[in-house]
């Protein structure tokens, strides 16, 4: 299904309803994002740590990056991430 958009250049996002399996889907994302059911056993045991608000737990191993944070309490596999973080100021439009 995914076969006529894969390398080029285009972002999938995906759903963790939709796969059935992390590392197989991985191998297909040569640019995506999705979100992560933590409950998988692909999983690394500290993503399933209980966090604090505003706390951010990520790995990274080669080009594909899970990352957890809890402000909307997400979590997410991504080819197109990394684990580095940056302060961004909110303008409210007023």
């Amino acid at each position: 299904m995914m076969e006529p958009f894969l390398h080029k250049r285009y972002c999938l996002t995906i759903d963790n309803y939709y796969s059935s399996g992390i590392s197989r889907q991985t191998c297909f994302m040569s640019t995506g994002i999705r979100t992560l059911n933590l409950k998988r056993k692909e999983v690394p045991k500290e993503m399933q740590k209980k966090i604090e608000k505003g706390e951010i737990i990520a790995f990274q191993r080669g080009k594909v990056t899970v990352m957890k944070w809890m402000d909307k309490k997400v979590s997410l596999l991504s080819t197109i991430h990394n684990t580095e973080m940056e302060q961004i100021q909110v303008c409210s439009g007023k």
